[in-house]
Order: structure tokens, then sequence, then C-alpha cells
């Protein structure tokens, strides 16, 4: 069975939370503006607020706005780019295992694959909006 649905369906998540991320009540957001303090304050906020970013993955975008607005607006970005950072995650996650991890084959050979999307998952990417652009440190 294959995990492209899945996979899509989670890379247009990400799309709508990239898009709340364009907000103008981020604009004055004291954010940020290198890559390693992105992924630092990224892994912070995911680490003390994950149960909550995770739950927004999974609200449809009425019930997502009702929740976001019972927080104060840095927290708002926050949860959103780290819900973002996630579903990009979890596409990431989906299309190796389609792609790489299907039953049959010598265990050796699929331990190899298994390996590969590991070091892939291990990777944290920032190559999106609004994080693309910043300076490596």
């Amino acid at each position: 069975m294959s995990l492209d649905r899945y996979a899509s369906a989670a890379r247009s998540i990400a799309e709508e939370l990239q898009q709340e991320l364009r907000d103008d009540c981020f604009e004055t957001l004291p954010l940020p503006t290198t890559v390693g303090t992105v992924i630092q304050a990224l892994l912070t906020f995911q680490g003390q607020n994950r149960s909550d970013a995770i739950r927004l993955l999974g609200l449809p975008p009425a019930q997502r706005a009702a929740f976001l607005s019972k927080v104060d607006v840095e927290t708002r970005f926050w949860l959103l780019a780290v819900a973002t950072h996630l579903a990009l995650q979890s596409v990431k996650l989906l299309e190796d295992v389609d792609n790489h991890l299907q039953p049959g084959g010598p265990y050796r050979a699929k331990l190899r694959s298994a390996a590969g999307v590991v070091i892939r998952q291990s990777t944290l990417s920032l190559d999106w909006w609004p994080f693309a652009d910043l300076d490596e440190d």
C-alpha cells in the first residue's frame, strides 16, 4: 500500500501552516537571524510544547484558528513554526518509508535502507519560509 496520499496530505497541511506564518501580526516579532539560533529556538520550543504542536497538526483550519487564538502572538508563531517543521519532516518520513522500506528482500538490505531513512530524518532542514534566507552561523 502506497503512502503517497498521506505524504501529499501532510504537504498540504505544511503549506497551510506556512501560509499562516505569513500573518502580519508576526512582522514585529524579534526572530533569530541565523540558522543555528533558529534551530535552537525550534528545538527548545518543540521540547516544551510538543503536544500542542502535534495537536495543531490534527486540527482542521477552523479549530486550528480557535486553538491559536487562545495563545499570545509569539507562542502562536513558534507553534506554527514547529508544526510546519513536523509536517515537513513527516512528509519526508512518509516518502522515505514508501520509497525505501517496502516489505520483502534480505533483512540486511532492509536494515541498510532503514538506516538511510533514519539519517535523512535526523537532518534538520530549514529551507522553508520564513527561515529560508537566514545567515549561516
